[in-house]
């Protein structure tokens, strides 16, 4: 009775008002919570590996905060214990939460400075989306496959005797069209050459030799670019041996000054160049 008081008088005194009037259930990871809407009953609870999304509202004492996030299921408990309570959760479903002073000073200290001890942290989650990104990629991908000649067999990934004139096998067509797809949830725009392009930067034109930084991405399910940047090797491009021809297709859309993304059929993996000055003596 006096850890439900407690909630009332915290819960009323912010900007953010949940009725007392609700019943609060105690989770085994100690935050109480409520469910404020559930989703479809069809709906599954987040599985490993599954990609989820969600929107919440955390509050603090002078302030709220709100913001949408995405990440791949399970988070690791001691990364942010504030995604325990999506664990219960089903797409559709919108929770409050409220933490005690207690566990966020213990899990999550520099959070702790904006709160007094008498203080609790609420949250309100709402799990707006729930991505099996395993099962609907090979669906979209098996859907893909059977309307180009290969049959629907046990294992849909054995090839039919018709297969599609450019493809040699079902992997090759299938690289060919997961190149495809990424291009499209990225929005690059496609070469005579076949390959997949996006330039940024204004240009200062060709120049006869230049050094390039390149970087290859890995990149699933439409991921933003510039959130995957590292600082690659430094290569001089110009006068390798050996390079694979697609270096100098992408080299041939750009200037000097420019960067430049690049996917390449059967390639799982985004290409990206930059061309950062006219080539210097190496030291």
């Amino acid at each position: 009775m006096k850890t439900m008081l407690r909630f009332c008088v915290l819960l009323l005194s912010s900007s953010l008002f949940w009725s007392c009037q609700i019943t609060w259930e105690q989770a085994e990871e100690g935050y109480a919570f409520h469910t404020l809407a559930e989703g479809p009953v069809e709906e599954q609870v987040p599985q490993f590996g599954d990609s989820i999304c969600f929107s919440y509202s955390l509050v603090y004492p002078d302030r709220v905060e709100r913001g949408e996030r995405c990440l791949i299921y399970p988070v690791k408990a001691q990364r942010n214990f504030f995604l325990h309570p999506l664990v219960q959760m089903r797409t559709g479903d919108s929770l409050a939460v409220v933490w005690n002073y207690g566990q966020l000073a213990e899990e999550w200290p520099e959070g702790a400075e904006h709160f007094g001890p008498t203080d609790s942290v609420q949250i309100q989650y709402r799990l707006s989306y729930l991505l099996d990104r395993i099962s609907l990629k090979a669906k979209r991908e098996q859907k893909y496959a059977l309307a180009r000649g290969f049959e629907q067999v046990e294992d849909w990934k054995t090839e039919s005797v018709q297969k599609r004139e450019q493809a040699d096998s079902l992997e090759e067509l299938l690289s060919a069209y997961r190149s495809a797809y990424l291009a499209e949830q990225l929005q690059f725009e496609r070469a005579e050459e076949g390959f997949f392009f996006r330039l940024q930067g204004e240009g200062r034109g060709a120049a006869p030799a230049y050094w390039a930084y390149y970087i290859l991405l890995e990149l699933e399910n439409g991921q933003g670019l510039d959130n995957n940047l590292r600082r690659g090797d430094r290569l001089a491009l110009e006068g390798q041996q050996g390079l694979p021809p697609y270096y100098q297709q992408a080299l041939a859309k750009m200037q000097l000054g420019q960067r430049g993304y690049f996917i390449f059929p059967k390639s799982r993996k985004v290409l990206y160049l930059e061309l950062v000055a006219p080539k210097q003596p190496a030291e």
